[in-house]
């Protein structure tokens, strides 16, 4: 029987990711505790306390019209982060 070791490196990279998206949608469905501070542009606001942190955690949601691949072409271009992402500084 041979084996072969691609296959089994997609087989556990698409189960680290599946793994990873459980985690992600179990962090999401706990997230009910967020007040709504302010809606300004479309743009809403949402804060809350963690417990743990000394830190006011901060949501924010917007509804936008663009195409998924539209949107993916922003996320996926690292380099132009610098020029969207809060608070991002870049490495000399």
């Amino acid at each position: 029987m041979k084996i072969n070791f691609v296959n089994i490196r997609k087989v556990g990279r698409y189960a680290a990711f599946l793994a990873f998206l459980l985690v992600q949608w179990h962090h999401l469905l706990a997230q009910g505790d967020w007040k709504f501070r302010l809606e300004k542009n479309g743009i809403k606001v949402y804060t809350r306390h963690q417990p743990g942190s000394d830190f006011l955690w901060l949501k924010s949601t917007f509804e936008t019209n663009v195409t998924l691949s539209q949107y993916a072409a922003i996320v996926l271009n690292v380099d132009s982060y610098k020029n969207w992402n809060f608070a991002n500084t870049t490495r000399q």
